[in-house]
């Protein structure tokens, strides 16, 4: 600031960055300290310093910059769409877990919906534990080996994904159009494969690929959420809770798991 700085702009060593913890007023310690303190990522660091010098280069002025102190307000759209996201993503798992009750009429969407009595999973109190002990080991693994793992659970997700988007699409396109129920191929490992699977392997296929570039951008977290909102549907509709003593075990679990 003596020496006619405006301001301080703070670079990281990588896209994370280092949150000002100070705040956005002037300490009674400090009375005199006028200038700002912007902490920013490497990408965008480098493309400041790269504007400098290019600037520098050809006798052409600084690039100029203005900062504002960030305001919280509660008329904050972004928050509102985080709440209808949440209620929704509720409603649809309420909807997705209730599909098999006998209270839907033979062949309404939610019947289709329903899964085959094969593919339930009834939940006991071993079964509520063990979850938790599997999961905790497996963080206290992954916290150790992230460097490595992550690319198993990239791959998991992703597989995992196109396959829950892909039933989900196959469920719909199967109720709406029948005919398309009938078997077009039998691929190599997936088994045999209807037109509808097909069509709806598309979508899911463009859904993961974009999530797959995108993820460690701004932009990719749209499809993150809508591949983590099939899986929890798909969850819903295949875990069965027999009675309300295992429903609180385990949620009980879950908590301490948290």
């Amino acid at each position: 600031q003596r020496a006619g700085a405006k301001g301080l702009v703070v670079v990281s060593d990588s896209e994370l960055v280092q949150i000002m913890g100070i705040g956005n007023m002037t300490t009674p310690e400090d009375p005199e300290v006028g200038i700002f303190v912007l902490g920013v990522n490497r990408h965008l660091g480098e493309l400041l310093r790269n504007a400098s010098l290019a600037a520098e280069s050809h006798g052409f002025e600084p690039p100029a910059m203005s900062v504002t102190p960030y305001t919280s307000s509660l008329l904050n759209i972004s928050e509102g769409v985080l709440i209808v996201m949440a209620a929704s993503l509720v409603a649809l798992g309420a909807f997705f877990s209730t599909a098999d009750l006998d209270i839907h009429p033979p062949g309404s969407f939610s019947t289709a919906l329903a899964a085959p009595e094969e593919e339930v999973l009834e939940v006991d109190q071993w079964l509520a534990v063990g979850f938790c002990a599997m999961g905790s080991c497996f963080l206290v693994v992954l916290f150790f080996f992230m460097q490595y793992i992550i690319y198993v659970i990239i791959f998991c997700f992703c597989c995992g994904g196109a396959s829950c988007i892909t039933q989900f699409g196959a469920i719909c396109l199967n109720h709406l159009v029948p005919v398309l129920r009938n078997k077009s191929v039998n691929a190599p490992v997936i088994g045999p494969m209807s037109h509808a699977d097909i069509i709806a392997g598309v979508p899911a296929l463009i859904l993961v690929s974009c999530w797959v570039i995108l993820r460690n951008t701004p932009y990719g977290w749209p499809f993150q959420d809508i591949i983590g909102a099939g899986f929890l549907c798909w969850m819903q509709r295949t875990l069965r809770l027999p009675n309300i003593k295992i429903a609180t075990l385990f949620l009980c679990v879950m908590f301490f798991f948290d």
